[in-house]
C-alpha cells in the first residue's frame, strides 16, 4: 500500500510541478513509481527535454545502451515507454539530437519485506542478558534493515519502547525491576516496512539454563549408558542420539532422580552421537541448548551370515569347478572388524574335508567337487558368523517364466518375471548379472522375496553397456534358472563399423572380421549387415549376421570387381559402415580346367608307361638267330666246300692277323665246335666226309677284341642229317659274340648285320661263359630259347 501511495505522489509531482526541475539539466528521466520498484510491476518511464529550440529534434530512449523503438510522444518536450512485468534492474537513457548531454535513470527492483516470523526470547541464567531471534522471510534484493522494539511493562504501566538494531537476532540486558516485556520486530527497505505481532513475555518464563558440560558414555555391543553433571535446581533432562551422520532420535524426558540414561537396541560395532539438554521444571523456564556432540562406538559381536553364491563349470570327468563368491558385510552386518573368511568343502568321497582360509579383502575361492557341501563363514575378534551353505550338485527345478528387462535410468535396470510352472513352494528368487564382455568376472547378485516378481538392479550398472544374467527360483532342495541377455540401461546406435577381410574361392567370398571396440558398441550388439557392390552394378545387402559370428560366406558371384562394407546394429539403430574391402572374382572356367588337367594326367601316364616299357625292353634278352639259317651257311651248303668270309668291320685298330673260326657240319649227335686257335681245321673223328666246312675270318682289335658273329639261316637239306639239324635248330636267335657277352666296338656292314644291345654296360654275370665247351662251339650248343627263362 505504501508503494502505491508513493507512486501516486510521484505522478502528482510530475503533472503539477515538473517545470520546477532545475533548468540547468538538459533533460530528466522519471519513473511513475520512482527509482525503486517491486518485481512484476508495470509502469511508464518518461524522458523530459528542456531548452529545445527546434521541436523537430529527434528524441529517443535507450535501455542498457540499446535504443527502444517502441517509444511514444507525451508532448512536444517529453516521450515515454511502457514497462511490463519488470523482474530485473535496468538503466534507461534519454537522448536528443539538440541536446549536448544525455540523462538517465537507474531502476532497482525488489520485494517488500515479509512479516517477521518465529519471534522468541530467552534469558541467560548465568549472564542475565535477553536474546531474541526471528526469521525475516524471503530475500528482498534491496537493502533491508531489521529492528527489535522492546517495551518494559510493570504493574503501574509501561515505559517508552527501545529499538535494538539487528538482522535476525539481538541481545540486550534486562531492564532492572521490570518483570514483563512486550517485543516486536520491524523490517523495512525502500519499498516499505512491516512489523511482526507483539510478543508478551515474563522473565521467569524465558529463563534458559546452561547445557550439561560433563558427560560420560560407556557402551556394550547393544547398549550405551550415559552419565552427566547438572545444577541442583534442574529437574528435567532429555537425550537424543543417532548413528554417525544419521537422523536423530529423541528419548523421553528423564527426571533428575534417574541419575543417568541407558539407551538400548543399538547395533554392534556402530558409531553413535549423543547430546543432552536441561530445563528448570515442567512449568518454568526453557530447555537449554543441546550439549556438544559426544561420539562413541558399541562393542563387537560375531558377524551375521554371509550372502554366498557361486559360478559353476563342469568337466567331462564329472568334477565341477566352482567359483564361490560372497558379498562383503556392511559395518553393521560385520559387527566388528572382519579378520578373514573360512571356507570348508565336505566331500561325499574319499577326499574328506578341505579348508581354505582367506584374508579379509578376498571374496572368492575356486574349488572342485562333484558332490559336496560348501560352507563359508566370516570371523572377527568375537567369533565366526553362522555358516552359509551350498549343496553340490543342485537339483534342477522349474525356472521362472517370461523374464523381461527394461531400462529405468542410466544406472538402473528393471527385471520382472512370472512364477514357475510348478506346485512346489518357492523359497525366494535370486537375480544375477554381469557385464557381457567380462563373462562373469564382475558377477553381481540380488536376493528377492518369494512374493516379489519384480526388482531393479543398480550395482555396477553403467549407460551404453550390455549386461547378461539369469533369474533363479530357489527351492528347498534345488533351483531353476532362466537366463536373460542384452539388458541395458541406455543404448544408442554404434559409432563404428567393422573392417572386413575377404578370401576369394572360385565364385564365392568368405568375409571375416574382428569385434567392434567396446567404446564404439554403445550398448548390446544385435547383428551385422554386409553390403556388397559389383562394379557397374547395384548394391546388395546380406544378413543380418548374428553378433556372435565372425565369418560369413557369399557364393554364386559373377566375375568382376567387388567392394564390400559392413555395419553393426543395436536395438537403437544401425551404425555407420566400416572400412572398405575390395576383391576380384575371375572368369569361372572349371570345365575347361578339368579337361586340360585330365589330358595332362593321361599324357603323363602314357609317358611313364612308355618309359617303363622301354627300360624293360632294354633289360630283356633278344632272341638268338639260328646259325644254320645264315647266308654263309647256305652258301657253304651249296658249294660243299670251304669258304672264307671277310667281315668289313669298322674297327678302330687292327694290329694282328685276325683269328679264324672254323665251322664244320657234323653228324646229328655231334656238336658244331668253334675253334679259336688259328690253323687248319680237321674234321672230328667219326664225322661225315660230306659235311662242308666254312672258314670265317674276323679282324679283332688288339686291345679289345672285335667279335665275329655267326648268324644261322634256315635252309633245306637233302640228307636226313641236315634236315634233322635244321629241325632241331629252327629257332630264331640273335648274334653271339665269340668272346662272350661283352660290349662291342664294331659296326657291322650290310643289310643282314644287326647291332645288339643285349645287356647294359655294367659288368654282367653273363660276361663269363655259362657252359664250358672245351674250346669248341657247335650249332646245337648255340641254340638258345630265352622264353622259358623269363616266363
Amino acid at each position: 500500500m505504501l508503494g502505491h501511495w508513493f507512486g501516486s505522489f510521484i505522478k502528482f509531482i510530475w503533472f503539477c510541478g515538473i517545470q520546477t526541475i532545475a533548468a540547468q539539466k538538459p533533460c530528466d528521466a522519471v519513473s511513475e513509481l520512482g527509482p525503486f520498484v517491486q518485481m512484476g510491476s508495470s509502469f511508464k518511464v518518461y524522458c523530459v527535454f528542456r531548452n529545445v529550440a527546434n521541436h523537430n529534434c529527434k528524441k529517443s530512449i535507450h535501455l542498457n545502451k540499446i535504443q527502444i523503438h517502441d517509444s511514444f510522444e507525451h508532448n512536444s518536450t517529453a516521450i515515454f515507454v511502457n514497462i511490463n512485468n519488470i523482474m530485473e534492474n535496468r538503466t534507461y537513457t534519454c537522448k536528443c539530437a539538440c541536446c549536448t548531454d544525455p540523462c538517465g535513470l537507474d531502476l532497482q527492483v525488489g520485494y517488500l519485506p515479509d512479516v517477521p516470523q518465529d519471534v522468541s526470547c530467552s534469558l541467560s541464567r548465568n549472564v542475565g542478558n535477553i536474546t531474541c531471534t526471528w526469521t525475516t522471510g524471503r530475500k528482498t534484493y534491496l537493502r533491508t534493515t531489521s529492528t527489535l522494539w522492546v517495551r518494559p511493562q510493570g504493574h503501574s504501566g509501561g515505559a517508552h519502547p527501545v529499538s535494538v538494531p539487528g538482522f535476525d537476532s539481538v541481545t540486550f540486558p534486562a531492564f532492572g525491576v521490570w518483570p514483563h516485556y512486550s517485543v516486536w520486530v520491524n523490517v523495512s527497505n525502500k519499498l516499505g516496512s512491516i512489523c511482526s505481532p507483539p510478543l508478551n513475555l515474563t522473565l521467569s518464563d524465558i529463563v534458559k539454563p546452561s547445557p550439561p558440560d560433563t558427560i560420560k558414555v560407556s557402551c556394550a555391543s547393544r547398549q550405551c549408558v550415559l552419565h552427566w553433571s547438572y545444577e541442583a535446581d534442574i529437574q528435567l533432562h532429555q537425550v537424543k542420539y543417532r548413528q554417525h551422520h544419521g537422523n536423530w532420535t529423541i528419548r523421553p524426558i528423564i527426571d533428575s532422580a534417574a541419575g543417568g540414561c541407558t539407551i538400548s537396541d543399538l547395533q554392534p560395532y556402530t558409531a553413535y552421537d549423543f547430546q543432552i539438554r536441561n530445563r528448570l521444571s515442567p512449568s518454568q523456564g526453557l530447555w537449554s541448548k543441546w550439549s556438544a556432540v559426544i561420539p562413541d562406538r558399541t562393542d563387537e559381536e560375531a558377524p551375521i551370515r554371509l550372502d554366498v553364491w557361486y559360478i559353476e563349470e563342469s568337466f567331462s570327468s564329472g568334477e565341477k569347478s566352482l567359483t564361490v563368491l560372497w558379498k562383503e558385510l556392511s559395518e553393521s552386518e560385520a559387527r566388528g572388524r572382519i579378520l578373514g573368511y573360512k571356507l570348508k568343502v565336505e566331500g561325499f568321497s574319499a577326499r574328506g574335508v578341505r579348508e581354505y582360509n582367506t584374508p579379509s579383502n578376498q571374496t572368492r575361492v575356486r574349488v572342485t567337487c562333484s558332490s559336496c557341501t560348501i560352507s563359508v563363514t566370516a570371523f572377527n575378534s568375537k567369533g565366526h558368523s553362522p555358516p552359509a551353505l551350498i549343496n553340490i550338485p543342485q537339483q534342477r527345478a522349474d525356472p521362472p517364466q517370461n523374464v523381461v528387462c527394461q531400462p529405468l535410468s542410466d544406472h538402473s535396470i528393471a527385471i520382472s518375471w512370472q512364477t514357475p510352472a510348478t506346485t512346489e513352494t518357492v523359497k525366494g528368487y535370486l537375480v544375477q548379472w554381469f557385464t557381457a564382455h567380462l563373462r562373469g568376472q564382475d558377477l553381481q547378485w540380488k536376493r528377492v522375496g518369494h512374493n516379489e516378481l519384480r526388482t531393479s538392479i543398480t550395482e555396477n550398472i553403467q549407460p551404453f553397456e550390455c549386461y547378461r544374467g539369469a533369474v533363479f527360483a530357489l527351492y528347498e532342495e534345488g533351483s531353476g534358472k532362466q537366463d536373460f541377455i542384452d539388458a541395458h540401461s541406455r543404448e544408442s546406435a554404434p559409432t563404428l563399423g567393422p573392417t572386413p577381410i575377404t578370401k576369394v574361392t572360385g565364385d564365392s567370398v568368405t568375409v571375416s572380421w574382428s569385434g567392434i571396440p567396446l567404446e564404439h558398441q554403445r550398448g548390446c550388439l544385435k547383428d551385422y549387415i554386409i553390403y556388397l557392390k559389383r562394379e557397374g552394378g547395384g548394391e546388395s545387402r546380406h544378413g543380418p549376421v548374428k553378433a556372435t559370428q565372425r565369418m560369413f560366406s557369399i557364393s554364386g558371384l559373377k566375375p568382376g570387381e567387388y567392394s564390400l562394407l559392413m555395419s553393426s546394429r543395436t536395438g537403437a539403430g544401425e551404425g555407420p559402415r566400416g572400412g572398405l574391402a575390395a576383391f576380384l572374382i575371375l572368369q569361372n572356367d572349371t570345365k575347361g580346367f578339368i579337361i586340360t588337367l585330365a589330358v595332362l594326367l593321361c599324357s603323363f601316364l602314357l609317358l611313364v608307361i612308355y618309359l617303363c616299357l622301354t627300360k624293360a625292353k632294354r633289360f630283356l634278352p633278344k632272341p638268338v638267330p639260328d646259325p644254320a639259317n645264315s647266308k654263309w651257311a647256305k652258301e657253304c651248303t651249296a658249294t660243299k666246300g670251304e669258304m672264307t668270309l671277310e667281315l668289313h668291320l669298322n674297327c678302330s685298330a687292327l694290329d694282328k692277323e685276325p683269328h679264324t673260326v672254323e665251322i664244320e657240319e657234323i653228324e646229328e649227335k655231334q656238336a658244331l665246335t668253334v675253334i679259336e686257335e688259328p690253323g687248319d681245321l680237321s674234321a672230328p673223328e667219326g664225322s661225315s666226309s660230306e659235311m662242308p666246312t666254312a672258314l670265317v675270318t674276323c679282324a679283332v682289335n688288339q686291345i679289345k677284341p672285335v667279335c665275329s658273329y655267326i648268324k644261322s639261316l634256315s635252309h633245306e637239306s637233302d640228307n636226313s642229317v641236315q634236315t634233322e639239324l635244321s629241325t632241331v635248330t629252327d629257332i630264331t636267335v640273335d648274334y653271339i659274340s665269340s668272346n662272350g657277352l661283352l660290349d662291342m666296338d664294331c659296326e657291322m656292314l650290310g643289310d643282314d648285320v644287326v647291332e645288339s644291345d643285349f645287356f647294359p654296360s655294367f659288368q654282367s654275370p653273363f660276361s663269363e661263359p655259362l657252359v664250358s665247351f672245351g674250346g669248341r662251339l657247335t650249332l646245337d650248343s648255340v641254340k638258345m630259347d630265352w622264353n622259358g627263362l623269363f616266363n
